[in-house]
């Protein structure tokens, strides 16, 4: 009897946790901090994740996919690279990038509505709950790292410009030059 009331119990808290869990529409997206963007080279092989301005040299548009388990994956529509760790190991001042290994992560809300952390979804890590962020190491690179949520130095906020259409050029004619997207704040 008692073992099938904790199973009852573990179930419902795992759905609850999945209702709770933040979720933004699968689509293309801006992942932004201010007017910097979650950018990486325009190229099939391996990079390694930047923060920086608005640029046509980088890639810069998102591919957001919701998983079951309420995590999300983050690739490129063009390469298909995922966002990873880049050591495969969580731990704080991990660099991040986009390579061909697939790798979930947790949005978690931030204390500003519209603001989420993209955090590691495998738990605290040595008590810490572990998200995308600038080193306060290195601010110069604009490199991006695993970093302590919520501690002194911590930015890791970030918010999902959703980018409607497919970012290719019209078929219109020669006059058009710009990607067709519409820009809408999640």
């Amino acid at each position: 009897m008692y073992p099938l009331v904790g199973f009852l119990v573990m179930s419902l808290l795992f759905m609850l946790e999945q209702a709770l869990a933040v979720s933004i529409p699968n689509g293309n997206y801006r992942i932004q901090q201010g007017n910097r963007y979650l950018s990486a080279g325009k190229y099939k092989s391996d990079s390694i994740a930047f923060l920086l301005p608005g640029d046509d040299e980088w890639e810069q548009i998102w591919r957001v996919e919701n998983e079951s388990d309420g995590t999300v994956t983050i690739t490129s529509p063009d390469t298909g690279r995922f966002l990873t760790l880049g050591q495969g190991i969580a731990q704080p001042h991990a660099y991040v990038m986009f390579s061909r290994f697939w790798q979930t992560w947790k949005l978690e809300p931030g204390s500003d509505s519209g603001l989420y952390a993209i955090a590691y979804p495998g738990g605290p890590v040595h008590g810490n709950t572990l998200a995308i962020d600038l080193s306060p190491n290195d601010r110069s690179t604009n490199r991006l790292h695993l970093e302590v949520v919520n501690s002194e130095s911590s930015h890791a906020k970030w918010s999902f410009e959703r980018m409607h259409g497919d970012g290719k050029l019209s078929s219109c004619g020669p006059e058009r030059s710009q990607p067709l997207f519409r820009v809408q704040k999640v």
